[in-house]
């Protein structure tokens, strides 16, 4: 009998049968109605996370995929170690592309060159970042490479011969370009969703076997702008964000197993209800479901011309280590017509969010991660308003994570009004509000979202709630070169099974030694960890079952050193 079935066999054991529902990776088991019909405009309180709620955490919770991270409390038992949290840190070279070419500069109308969606991916096979971007306000999507992540190179294709254009007849207004490693129709190893705008409006789905060459075309049903999609690969599902405007601009949410039939959603999303099941007249499409918004805890300082009420202007999200990491784009104001007056970008900001079942994201900070610079920052940043972020969040680049972003400076020179003569300006073409839109990339530390911090000059504890790992290595990453940290393992009543020597320094990823105890025999049983830490932090933990710290977990939009998107 393998390991990996001893320890399924031993958890059945331990939590009873499971009810009905899908039982993700986590432990957690998704009720029989999913996705949930919960969120509702009655109430403008967060909306709930289920599965951090005590009663409905898993007795035993499996920690084999990805490096374990303490983003909420679902892994932790008990702490008297502070929770701080991390924001990346902008790159003092940006904006890392900007507008350049005819096709970028778009004249006589806003240049732009960033990803409004867009992705980045990592590809091994050639050691270089592949960049879909979008040139002009609302044109057409271009290609770039880079191998260090800071300077892109241009690449010509054979579309558009002697430039780097790739899909030249197709309007975008936001869109995402997503790989998919287990596709069986080589075809298909390529998907792209592309909104063109208007409120409503179809929008259009791709397949590709390069991400260059784009085939397979087929209409979406209706939805609004700024709607992207992205792959949930804990549950194997295709996610469409779809914005709606059931609390100011939000999102609503459709799943599918197939990227292509889940592109066919309900529309128009009904008022009174929260999801619309199968009627006479609707065949072969999916539900589609009222999903996140910004809430009564989002509160802006106070800025002249620029507070408004809070709203989600877009949401994407990707698989990273052993969550899905989300980003919302918090639209703060003001208004279009306010921003067509000055010529100026609207305000939006990114927060992190985290899910561990893929439709319920907690947002603990609500703070921005990576901002706007505001309007007081017109002719000296380049990032002024307008910042969102890429399809797939971010990159592993050794020790950190690399957040690239777009975001646009504006012109306030550019203040003509919608030119119904001109395709697509009708949607601010011609307004400095969308002028000089770029790229840039800020840095934080790997899983550097939440550090576990001591007190100084104290020895905090963390234990953690019944786990069951598979492997025979502890890993950590943590920060504590004024101290150290330290491990057991414990039985159910807290009984010592196996002891770690201590780690001094700084480290992304670094085992600790056993000390006593057998780890291989302890696999597939409930234990606990306990970590003592002094003098730093403690951002994360997992079990490996190799000396290099590989944790099975996603890599996001991966990364040099890594031969795909999981870390195996």
């Amino acid at each position: 009998m393998t390991l990996k079935h001893c320890l399924a066999v031993g958890l059945a054991a331990i939590v009873g049968a499971a009810p009905a529902g899908e039982r993700l990776y986590n432990g957690i088991v998704l009720p029989d109605a999913w996705p949930p019909a919960t969120s509702t405009t009655a109430d403008a309180g967060p909306q709930p996370v289920p599965y951090l709620e005590p009663a409905n955490i898993p007795a035993v919770i499996p920690i084999d995929v990805g490096r374990q991270l303490f983003v909420d409390d679902f892994l932790i038992e008990s702490t008297d170690l502070k929770r701080v949290y991390g924001k990346p840190r902008k790159y003092e070279g940006n904006p890392v592309l900007k507008p350049e070419t005819p096709w970028e500069l778009n004249k006589p109308y806003n240049p732009m060159a960033l990803p409004k969606g867009g992705g980045m991916w990592w590809d091994s096979n050639r050691n270089v970042f592949r960049l879909w971007y979008e040139s002009g306000w609302c044109r057409e999507i271009c290609y770039a490479e880079s191998k260090d992540g800071l300077k892109w190179e241009r690449i010509s294709q054979d579309i558009v011969p002697g430039t780097n254009r790739i899909l030249p007849k197709q309007r975008v207004d936001s869109w995402s370009v997503v790989p998919d490693p287990g596709a069986t129709n080589p075809d298909e190893r390529w998907k792209l969703f592309a909104s063109p705008g208007g409120n409503p409006a179809k929008s259009v789905v791709y397949t590709s076997a390069d991400g260059i060459h784009w085939k397979n075309r087929h209409w979406t049903s209706l939805n609004e702008d700024r709607s992207t999609m992205f792959f949930n690969p804990f549950r194997g599902k295709w996610v469409f964000s779809l914005r709606s405007n059931w609390r100011g601009r939000a999102r609503n949410y459709v799943e599918s197993d197939d990227f292509v039939k889940g592109a066919a959603w309900h529309w128009p999303f009904p008022a009174n209800k929260q999801s619309w099941k199968d009627k006479a007249g609707f065949t072969n499409t999916v539900d589609c479901f009222r999903w996140l918004a910004a809430d009564d805890r989002d509160v802006q300082e106070s800025r002249k011309g620029e507070n408004r009420k809070a709203q989600l202007y877009n949401f994407d999200a990707v698989a990273y280590e052993s969550i899905m990491l989300g980003a919302f784009e918090v639209h703060w104001g003001p208004e279009n017509n306010v921003c067509e007056k000055r010529g100026l970008p609207k305000i939006t900001d990114i927060q992190f969010a985290y899910s561990r079942d893929g439709f319920h994201f907690s947002r603990p900070l609500r703070e921005a991660a990576i901002a706007s610079e505001r309007w007081d920052a017109y002719g000296k940043k380049w990032d002024v308003g307008y910042v969102q972020p890429l399809s797939n969040i971010c990159v592993v680049m050794k020790d950190e994570l690399w957040f690239y972003y777009g975001a646009f400076g504006g012109d306030t020179k550019r203040l003509q009004p919608s030119d119904p003569a001109v395709p697509g300006s009708g949607n601010g073409s011609l307004n400095g509000m969308y002028s000089n839109g770029a790229m840039g990339v800020a840095f934080l530390r790997r899983d550097g979202f939440v550090a576990m911090a001591a007190e100084p000059g104290k020895t905090g504890e963390l234990l953690t709630r019944p786990v069951a790992y598979r492997g025979n290595r502890l890993f950590v990453n943590a920060s504590v070169s004024g101290g150290f940290v330290e491990a057991e393992i414990l039985d159910e009543k807290l009984g010592t099974l196996a002891t770690f020597g201590k780690f001094r320094g700084d480290s992304t990823c670094v085992e600790l030694k056993t000390l006593s105890g057998n780890l291989e025999s302890l696999a597939g049983r409930p234990v606990r960890f306990r970590f003592r830490v002094k003098g730093g932090s403690l951002y994360s933990f997992w079990m490996s079952d190799s000396p290099t710290g590989r944790s099975h977990g996603y890599l996001a939009g991966g990364g040099p050193g890594y031969a795909g998107l999981k870390d195996e």
